[in-house]
């Protein structure tokens, strides 16, 4: 009988109640998997502190991208290719 029931609803109570995350950067919800894009470095730009802002976005597996991120860093991320 409990069989029964979890078999019958147990997808109905996990859509009620359970949530999804895949919200961090770089990550997308995709034919039911947290997908882990890949990093495509776009630009740089050395700031006058020496330090650098580096431009990026993601691609995934479904042809997409994100949006546009920017990080600093100590080091030129054009040169990481």
């Amino acid at each position: 009988m409990a069989l029964a029931d979890i078999a019958a609803n147990a997808q109905g109570y996990a859509n009620q109640i359970g949530s999804c995350t895949c919200t961090e950067q770089g990550k997308k919800y995709i034919t039911n998997n947290c997908e882990n894009g890949v990093r495509v470095n776009d630009y740089s730009v050395q700031l006058q502190n020496g330090q650098w802002e580096c431009y990026f976005h993601y691609t995934f597996s479904d042809g997409t991208s994100s949006q546009q991120y920017f990080e600093v860093s100590s080091t030129n991320c054009m040169n990481e290719l």
